[in-house]
């Protein structure tokens, strides 16, 4: 028996193979996002250079972007070429995904924090309650996305320290006016702009705090208070979850809440959740 699951992101994506409920082979690719991405390339690529992948009985997929028809349908459709009629292709939310890794068969109020975000009540076998993304341009609240822009708003309205600005002006290499033209003219503003992320942790910690801080506070208010209950736990996943955790703590705490767990990817728990009950 041989198992494929596929954990995607709007960055990565983490494909792990079990055989036999042994771990054989875990890898990485871009994110398989159906808005964003070509699927069809990315499983392409994977089943010409991985051998492990090839026969498997089920496939797994975890993913953003498979809220519809027709996204579950691209998603299906990038996958047709690879399976014949006895394998199956199960296509589910990255949200179910992580809420099985974080809280196995307990329930539990889940978090993504990524390059996006996202919300759900689990109650231990399904998705019961969320409170919808929006995506980058309608919300994406406490995301990579979210906190970078705030960072990029903070440099050109002059809100960061003398140390902070300069730490900025060196990783643009440009004068403002670039900076915006670079963002409007890209073909991925979102991703663009996401990928500032990584300048927040070189900042003075004020600046830090006034990127991130305010993000997190946006989020829990708009995306996690509305669907909390006082009898469940608060689980986390995602890079800027797990980065951020100094900072995440500290806007849950003026609210009285504190995460259960925060995890960087939920894939080594998945794997583990499909040994045990899949």
């Amino acid at each position: 028996m041989k198992t494929i699951i596929i954990d995607s992101g709007g960055s990565t994506c983490d494909w792990a193979v079990l055989e036999n409920e042994r771990l054989v082979d875990t890898f990485m690719t871009q994110g398989m996002h159906p808005m964003k991405s070509d699927i069809a390339s990315i499983t392409h690529r994977v089943f010409q250079k991985h051998a492990s992948v090839k026969g498997a009985d089920d496939i797994y997929f975890y993913g953003a972007g498979t809220s519809t028809p027709l996204l579950i349908n691209r998603i299906k459709a990038s996958f047709k070429d690879h399976l014949n009629n006895n394998q199956k292709l199960h296509i589910e939310s990255d949200l179910l995904g992580a809420a099985r890794a974080l809280c196995g068969k307990n329930r539990g109020l889940v978090c993504i924090l990524g390059t996006g975000s996202n919300t759900a009540i689990y109650d231990g076998a399904q998705l019961t309650k969320t409170v919808a993304s929006g995506g980058y341009l309608l919300g994406d609240e406490g995301s990579g996305y979210h906190l970078s822009k705030t960072l990029i708003i903070n440099y050109l309205r002059n809100n960061l320290s003398v140390t902070g600005t300069a730490i900025f002006q060196q990783y643009i290499k440009g004068k403002n006016i670039d900076l915006v033209n670079s963002i409007y003219t890209s073909q991925k503003p979102n991703a663009y702009i996401a990928s500032f992320t990584q300048l927040l942790p070189l900042l003075p910690d004020m600046d830090k705090r006034n990127c991130v801080l305010p993000c997190f506070k946006e989020f829990i208010h708009k995306r996690v208070i509305p669907i909390q209950y006082t009898d469940i736990g608060l689980f986390f996943t995602g890079s800027i979850a797990f980065h951020f955790k100094k900072e995440l703590e500290e806007a849950l705490k003026t609210v009285n809440l504190r995460p259960e767990k925060v995890e960087p990817k939920p894939i080594e728990a998945l794997i583990e959740y499909h040994i045990e009950n899949l």
